[in-house]
C-alpha cells in the first residue's frame, strides 16, 4: 500500500502518528497542503520527479479539501510512484469520497477523550441557554459520557458542601445519573443532554 489514511479526533495525537510512520517509510518527509485543484496541480509537479530515496508526502485534514481537489488527487493515488507514499489525515473517513478511502490503508487511532473536570461546576452556574450552548459543542458519544460522570461527581461534593441546597442538588443528581445511564445504553445523545438542561 502506498497510501494511509490517519482517523483521529485529536490533532496532536493524529500528527504524532503521521511523523511517526513517516519515520518508518524512509529517509525524507514532506508536509504538503491539499485544498483546492491549484494545490493538486503543484503535488502533481513534484511527484513526476524521480525520487532516489523513499518518501512520504504527508497532507493533514485532507476532508478540508474541496472534491475537485480530491478528484484531481485520486489520479496521483491511482498511479503510484516508486520511493513514494503518502499519508493523509482526518477526523473521519467518512468525510472523504470512498474513491479515496480504498485506495488508503485505514489507521484509526484509539484516542481517549479527557473532559475537564474544572468547566463542570461552571456549568452548573450558566443560564439555560449558556448551558445549551455548552452541550451543543458535545458531539461525542465517549465526551458526552465522562461530561456526566463529570457532572455526577461534581454534585455528590455539592451535596456534603451545600446543605441549603440538598433537595435541589439531590434531583440534579438524580437526572445527571439518569442521563449517564441512558447514554451508557446508546440512547441519542442530542435529546438525553437537551432534556438535562431542560431539568435542571
Amino acid at each position: 500500500m502506498h497510501a494511509f489514511l490517519i482517523v483521529g479526533k485529536n490533532p496532536l495525537t493524529v500528527d504524532k502518528k503521521a511523523y511517526e510512520l513517516a519515520k518508518k517509510i524512509g529517509d525524507s518527509s514532506l508536509n504538503f497542503n491539499l485544498q483546492k485543484i491549484s494545490d493538486c496541480k503543484n503535488l502533481l509537479s513534484f511527484v513526476k520527479l524521480s525520487l532516489s530515496k523513499p518518501t512520504s508526502i504527508i497532507i493533514k485534514e485532507i476532508d478540508k479539501a474541496t472534491i475537485p481537489a480530491l478528484n484531481a488527487f485520486l489520479k496521483t493515488l491511482e498511479e503510484p510512484q516508486k520511493n513514494l507514499k503518502f499519508i493523509l489525515t482526518s477526523t473521519s473517513e467518512h468525510k472523504l469520497p470512498t474513491t479515496v478511502v480504498s485506495r488508503c490503508q485505514i489507521i484509526k487511532l484509539n484516542e481517549k477523550i479527557i473532559m475537564d473536570n474544572q468547566k463542570t461546576p461552571e456549568f452548573l452556574t450558566l443560564t439555560n441557554s449558556e448551558k445549551l450552548k455548552f452541550i451543543d459543542k458535545i458531539k461525542i458519544k465517549d465526551e458526552a459520557i465522562l461530561f456526566t460522570e463529570s457532572l455526577i461527581y461534581t454534585l455528590h461534593a455539592l451535596l456534603h458542601s451545600d446543605k441549603k441546597n440538598m433537595k435541589k442538588i439531590t434531583k440534579w443528581l438524580k437526572l445527571a445519573i439518569n442521563t449517564h445511564t441512558a447514554l451508557k445504553a446508546n440512547a441519542n445523545l442530542n435529546i438525553q443532554l437537551t432534556q438535562l438542561v431542560i431539568n435542571l
